[in-house]
């Protein structure tokens, strides 16, 4: 039986509470880099700005006297956006990666200190997907997927305060299609769930698979079994492509 959204524990963000003691080490290296994208973000979104200046203040208006200290501050701006960008990335790459390399090595601990029933109960390939993707998609969620969430929200804030600035019967019209896409996003996200789950399992399914198949491969050589061993694998990453496709 299929989880759907609609399925899960209600108490399913208390998890951060488990999640909370590999981000407490590095939480001024996320205060930090929160605030560079923020400044990043403010950056990108003044150039449009100054192009609307260069173009109706200068080139339209003919003051041409402007122009280059525009330029100058237009190009300032962008090696200061650039910089900001490249010490983040540099400042992510490290308390992202050190965050991750935690959480997969207790897990690796984890899982030397279980009784061994549990490996004969779960296939070894499922377990190797676990420490190995599933580990970096989480890591990837709570260093990337909230942060880019909460810009993206704080980005279309300031978007729409600026629209009503510049033209609020125009900013007041388009605001007019956010109901639409919010329902349609709305109605897409159980299926959304469903799909990446779906996902999750067949690679996990397919990990096992190249395990087992690599480990025995005497015996697929013995049998002259090469082709019917790359058919399944054909087969299992069919089923992955349909499911991204969807």
């Amino acid at each position: 039986m299929k989880t759907t959204i609609s399925d899960l524990d209600p108490g399913l963000f208390a998890h951060f509470k488990y999640l909370s003691p590999y981000l407490r080490p590095h939480k001024w290296g996320l205060v930090l880099s929160c605030v560079l994208s923020g400044m990043s973000t403010a950056l990108g979104m003044i150039q449009p700005y100054f192009a609307k200046v260069l173009i109706d203040s200068v080139f339209l208006a003919g003051r041409y006297s402007s122009l280059v200290p525009l330029l100058v501050l237009m190009i300032a701006l962008l090696m200061l956006s650039f910089g900001i960008r490249v010490g983040n990335s540099v400042l992510y790459t490290r308390y992202s990666a050190r965050i991750l390399f935690s959480m997969r090595q207790d897990l690796f601990d984890h899982f030397h200190r279980i009784p061994l029933v549990h490996f004969t109960r779960r296939r070894i390939g499922d377990i190797c997907t676990r420490i190995g993707s599933d580990m970096a998609d989480i890591q990837r969620f709570l260093t990337d997927a909230l942060p880019h969430l909460l810009f993206n929200l704080l980005t279309c804030l300031i978007t729409g305060a600026i629209l009503l600035w510049l033209n609020p019967k125009m900013a007041l019209l388009s605001f007019l299609f956010l109901p639409a896409g919010l329902y349609v996003v709305h109605r897409l996200k159980p299926l959304l769930f469903h799909l990446a789950q779906e996902v999750a399992e067949t690679n996990a399914d397919i990990s096992h698979f190249l395990m087992e198949s690599l480990s025995n491969t005497p015996v697929v050589r013995a049998f002259g079994a090469e082709e019917v061993e790359g058919a399944k694998l054909r087969k299992k990453q069919g089923r992955v492509m349909g499911f991204l496709m969807r």
